[in-house]
Formats: C-alpha cells, structure tokens, sequence
C-alpha cells in the first residue's frame, strides 16, 4: 500500500517541482518554468493551493516550448509571460481567465491558432504584436478593451470577429496585417484609433457600427481593396489621411452627424465618384480629396447650410428629394403626385417599385425643375396593390 501511495505521489510533486512559484493574495503564481519537456501543463494547484496567476517574464523567449495548457484556475496571464516563445504553436487557456497582459505572447511567431475564453476582459498593449503565424481572432463579447498595438504585424491574420463591449479600435490594433481581409466590428465601438488598420491591403468591407464617433489619423491609409458600407449614424470626425490611398473607394455617405474631414483624408481615392452628405457641410483639411477632385460629386438635400459650389475642390449638387409636407402629395382629382424639389434646372428622375428593399426599381419618369422645384403626377398609380417611390438624376 505504501508503494502504491509513493506512485499516486510521485507525479504531481514531480509536476509541481517544474515551476517556480511564490505565493499570492488568492493562491499560487507561476514564475517560471524549469522542465525539459517540450508540451506544459501548468497544474490547477501546487502544494495544494490553487495556481491562479502566470507572472511577468515567466516563460520569456522560451523557444523550446510548443505547447502550453494553463488550468481554469487562473485569473491572469502577466506581462511578457510567453513574449519570443518562437515555438510555441499551441495555446489553451482556461475558462477564468480574464486579463492577458501586454506583450503576453508578443513574437509568438508559431502560434497560428487560439480560442478567448468568455471570461476575458483585457487584451493588453502588444499582446499578440508579431504573432505572424497567427490566422483568425475572435474576441468575445465579455472583452471591454483592446490595447494599442494588440495584433500589430500579424502578416497571416485573415479574419477578425471583435466582441460587442468593445468600446473602442486602440492606436495601431491591427496595423500593417497586410493578410486581414474581413473585420467584423462589434455595435458598441465609439472610435477607430489612429493608425488601427493601416496598410491592411486585403480589407475589402468595413461597416462601422452607429455609435462610432470619430476615425483617427490614418485608420484605413492604404486600405487599397476597402470598400466601406456605412459610416453609422454618429460620425463626427474622420482625422487626416484616414482612407487616404482606398483606391478601389468608389461612394460613401457621410452621416448628418459628421463635422470635420482631415487633411488628405481621401486623398489618392481615385476611384472615387459619388459622395452622399445627409445634413450640413462638414470642415475640410487641406488636399482631402486629391485625386479625386476631377471625378467625384457631393450630393447634399436641399436645406442643408454651409453648401457652396465645391467642397474640398469637388463638385456640388443638391439631391432631387420628394416633398411630403407642403399639401400636394397624394391624390388629387384621382391623380397621385407630389412636389419634388432640387437644384434649379435640374432633371429628376423619379423610381419606382412595388418593394421597398427591391432592386428592381423601374423609371417612372422625368421632370425638369425649372425653379428648383417641379411637380410629379403617377398616371399608373393604380396599376398595383402599392407603390414605392424614389429619386435618381442622369
């Protein structure tokens, strides 16, 4: 019996007897490692108290270790734990664990792979920075801040799922992923850092969620491929060179909301034509349209103030809009119409459908608005159950 015990024994006190430990407020923090073996299994407890923390440095430019499995146990991974473990291809986190601190695995350039737990609150500065094995992130919605530089260089980065409590993209997030081809932003983002996706040449979609208040300087420069769907509701500023160097950009609408554009912010967009702005005109920096300047238009409504001839040296022009609030629209002398006001002299085109979410939107026909206002009669009116209607111009 007592051999047996011996053996039972003998195991985890060899197991334990591989980390350097010291003694915390709730249990047993890691230190470090003395084990030759190439696969660690930090245990969930070490002389019977629970190991709940991986210190600083533990680990640090271990390049024998390829694989590591830390215990539900433990609360935080510190800093530096496993910085240049140019190895270690595998990593399994426990379910409690909530911070990983900066730099954690910075330069774990094997790594290709790793699940968040849904405990997680903290991604550190650097924390997976150089981690250029790296293929897809997922950042749980438990996760309430990303820190400056957190995948900065993670070349084979292809897929980025970022959590719904994420408040803001940190400086430098995701910079220079030059594989990073989808980004899927959670709807509680209020600002895109400086610099957070540059030179990612693959991203080809970006929705920003509503609440997004500002895009910092050169957040998307040289995002050649992007093409953006919305802007949100709630933009307030896009900071100097933001889309500078989108050059498959080809329209964007600009929310009500929106003040100021930066110096450069589009410049070298040279595919850039249409530009929608829902309420008045914003500020604009130097050159923040170069290379655009020739080719692109900023259609605004009618109302709106601070609209000139140009903005930033592009072309203006007010959108045909329908009027609904001056008595004339619907029927009358079982004819239905309706007031459409724009740019004096303008030719609008007026769609219809009989879906509003269709794309089969057919012309229903054209008036000139011969003092910035014409009046549209609907001869088909009652050809269909209902009618949707929009305008367009040629």
């Amino acid at each position: 019996m007592r051999s047996t015990f011996a053996a039972l024994c003998f195991l985890p006190c060899l197991l334990s007897a591989q980390f350097t430990t010291i003694d915390n407020a709730t249990g047993v923090t890691v230190t470090g490692y003395t084990g030759g073996s190439s696969t660690v299994n930090i245990p969930a407890t070490i002389n019977g108290e629970a190991v709940t923390r991986v210190s600083s440095n533990a680990f640090f430019e271990n390049s024998s270790i390829t694989s590591v499995s830390i215990p539900d146990s433990v609360t935080s991974i510190g800093l530096q734990a496993f910085l240049s473990c140019t190895n270690l291809s595998s990593v399994t986190l426990g379910n409690s664990v909530r911070v990983i601190d900066d730099a954690a695995f910075f330069g774990c350039t094997s790594l290709t792979s790793i699940v968040l737990p849904d405990s997680l609150l903290t991604i550190g500065d650097n924390s997976f920075r150089d981690c250029t094995g790296l293929t897809s992130i997922i950042i749980p919605d438990s996760v309430t801040s990303i820190g400056q530089q957190a995948f900065t260089n993670c070349t084979a980065l292809t897929s980025a799922v970022i959590g719904d409590n994420v408040a803001n993209i940190s400086d430098f997030a995701f910079y220079a992923c030059s594989s990073l081809s989808s980004v899927q932003l959670g709807r509680s983002i209020t600002s895109i850092g400086e610099e957070a996706f540059y030179e990612c040449g693959l991203l080809t979609e970006v929705t920003l969620p509503d609440n997004v208040s500002s895009i910092g300087r050169a957040a998307f420069f040289d995002c050649a491929n992007l093409v953006v769907t919305s802007l949100g509701k709630s933009l307030v500023s896009i900071e100097e060179f933001a889309f500078n160097g989108c050059a498959l950009l080809e329209s964007i609408t600009f929310p009500a909301t929106l003040q100021s554009i930066g110096a450069q912010s589009f410049a070298r967009c040279f595919n850039l034509e249409t530009i929608y702005a829902e309420g008045d005109a914003p500020t604009v920096g130097t050159n923040a349209f170069a290379g655009a300047e020739s080719l692109a238009t900023v259609y605004h409504f009618s109302g709106s103030s601070g609209w000139g001839a140009s903005l930033g040296l592009v072309a203006t022009a007010v959108l045909p809009q329908i009027v609904t609030t001056d008595g004339l629209f619907g029927v009358s002398n079982n004819e239905f119409g309706f007031t459409v006001i724009g740019d004096v002299g303008q030719e609008a085109i007026v769609e219809v459908s009989t879906d509003f979410i269709s794309t089969s939107w057919v012309e229903a026909g054209r008036i000139t608005l011969t003092d910035g206002s014409g009046y549209f009669v609907d001869g088909n009116w009652t050809a269909q159950s209902g009618r949707y209607y929009r305008m367009s111009w040629p």
